[in-house]
């Protein structure tokens, strides 16, 4: 524990750079150092962990005002395949194996709910494996192997594609998503497709707030850039910052620039330059791909 408002966290989850750089990603994570945890042996090293029977391991720091540790246990759950119990993707072993760490009752029986949780909703094919084990000794590793997504950008991304990893990824958030969203929703958000123009459901919405990402929760819109341009679709003048891409689109024997949401992925609508506020663009969006947030424009 690091002060009064900052403890700390220890998840194995196969290769630590990965389980530290998607971490670092998570609301309210001061840092994720990575390290070896668990076995018998003393001041492990990268050459001799395993044998000594240490697994590779994370330990997160969080701001425990804003996230509870079985929060953090859900988030961890949905970032490796806690479905093998022996190693993590192309990493084979123990000291590859999923294990989260308890230092208290509570924690543990935060753990176990969590575990259930995510059990239930069935997003993974097959029953969860994790180790539910008490919090051992976690000891630093080496320098080199620390923010090594930051450091080696290329030979990480290439990790990750080549153990299988983004590609499992790819597939659970898609049976996620499908799970979540309705037909329609996931026809025009994962699939491209169009929604019947004047059929959404905030088309005529007014109030202040944010449009967000109906399949990832991001916020893509304020209501202020928000205008009536009689075509039968929510159209903007704006977006927030970084919040969509922009992308050149052929299909329907038009060239027209797709918009995309830039955490996701998933299709939005089209953009245009025939906007008749001073931006002179048209952001033409499906309803249902987004969501409100009546709580505090963005």
């Amino acid at each position: 524990m690091t002060s009064s408002q900052t403890q700390t966290a220890l998840f194995a989850g196969g290769c630590f750079w990965c389980i530290g750089a998607d971490f670092k990603k998570a609301p309210s994570i001061v840092s994720a150092v990575s390290g070896y945890a668990g076995g018998a042996t003393e001041h492990p090293t990268y050459e001799n962990y395993a044998a000594g029977g240490h697994r590779e391991v994370v330990e997160v720091a969080y701001d425990a005002s804003r996230t509870p540790h079985k929060d953090l246990v859900v988030y961890f759950l949905r970032h490796i395949d806690p479905t093998d119990a022996s190693g993590s993707f192309h990493d084979r072993g123990l000291e590859y194996a999923p294990a989260i760490y308890y230092e208290s009752a509570e924690e543990r029986r935060g753990a176990e709910e969590a575990i259930a949780e995510v059990d239930a909703a069935g997003v993974f094919q097959r029953p969860l494996a994790v180790a539910l084990l008490p919090r051992p000794r976690f000891w630093p590793a080496e320098e080199y192997h620390q923010d090594y997504e930051k450091k080696n950008p290329d030979a990480y991304a290439r990790y990750r594609r080549a153990s299988g990893r983004d590609e499992f990824f790819k597939k659970v958030n898609e049976t996620e998503l499908q799970k979540k969203l309705s037909p329609e929703a996931y026809r025009v958000l994962r699939e491209g497709g169009t929604e019947a123009p004047f059929s959404g459901k905030l088309l005529h919405e007014k109030r202040d707030g944010a449009y967000r990402c109906a399949a990832c929760g991001a916020a893509l819109f304020s209501s202020d850039a928000k205008f009536d341009s009689g075509t039968g679709w929510p159209s903007f003048d704006r977006a927030l910052p970084g919040a969509v891409r922009e992308s050149r689109d052929t299909s329907a024997g038009m060239e027209r620039v797709e918009i995309t949401c830039a955490n996701c992925g998933s299709h939005l609508g089209h953009l245009f330059d025939d906007g008749p506020t001073k931006t002179g663009t048209r952001y033409c969006l499906n309803s249902v791909c987004l969501g409100f947030d009546e709580r505090g424009a963005v």
